[in-house]
């Protein structure tokens, strides 16, 4: 049974922060990645550190590939800051990274996405009349 105390080591955050992080529409994924982030920078009286993809893999459970893509939309959305400084590590040049207090700077997936229109196929050849709704309806989608 587990039995967690503040004297085994905590996490201090700003409450305007933490109260940011809730109302901000992260993904399960992003949300993972930016506690753990902050959980290696603030848990140990950081404002950044160089964690590397495979830490933030085995911190979270999430797979490598997906870490890294969830790292640059957090970096996309300025809701994590990436260093120019970097440190080696375990043959790679890690990155300092930090999350961005500045949390009214933060973008949404929304915002940051470049929209993009898709033109749809031409209907099928055949007389309007022998189109079957649903064929209609997919075209419509």
């Amino acid at each position: 049974m587990s039995n967690p105390q503040i004297e085994n080591g905590y996490t201090r955050i700003a409450n305007e922060l933490l109260e940011a992080i809730i109302k901000h529409p992260f993904s399960r994924r992003e949300y993972a990645v930016l506690l753990c982030v902050i959980r290696c920078t603030y848990g140990f009286n950081k404002k950044e550190d160089a964690l590397s993809g495979w830490q933030i893999a085995e911190i979270t459970g999430i797979d490598r590939s997906h870490v890294s893509k969830t790292i640059n939309e957090l970096v996309k959305n300025n809701v994590i800051l990436r260093s120019d400084s970097s440190r080696f590590s375990h043959g790679h040049n890690v990155h300092f990274i930090s999350i961005n207090k500045h949390y009214k700077t933060w973008k949404t997936v929304a915002e940051s996405a470049t929209v993009t229109v898709a033109k749809k196929p031409p209907l099928p050849n055949q007389h309007r009349c022998q189109i079957s709704l649903r064929q209609l309806l997919n075209w419509l989608q």
